[in-house]
């Protein structure tokens, strides 16, 4: 069997359009605990306004869509500040 490169996510994936400029973009922080995914839905809570993965069942903000994580993110032992781009959800 010949070993078949996998190419990962890409913002084409979901992104068709956004506005000039990088109008829909915004820097933010992943809350400590969260390793989320490029083009995880997220939630933003209530108390720090920091982002968490989507949680339907929640009652801290997480419950409530606030946008698209746009890279990959580790903030399993503390917060993630480095500009995980989210995509306002309209």
């Amino acid at each position: 069997m010949a070993n078949t490169p996998i190419q990962g996510g890409k913002y084409d994936d979901a992104i068709i359009w956004e506005e000039d400029n990088k109008f829909s973009r915004d820097d933010v922080t992943v809350a400590s605990g969260s390793n989320m995914v490029m083009l995880e839905v997220a939630g933003k809570l209530t108390s720090g306004g920091a982002y968490v993965p989507l949680d339907p069942a929640a009652s801290t903000g997480a419950e409530d869509a606030s946008g698209i994580i746009g890279i990959d993110t580790d903030a399993c032992s503390s917060p993630w500040p480095r500009c995980p781009r989210r995509y306002q959800c309209q």
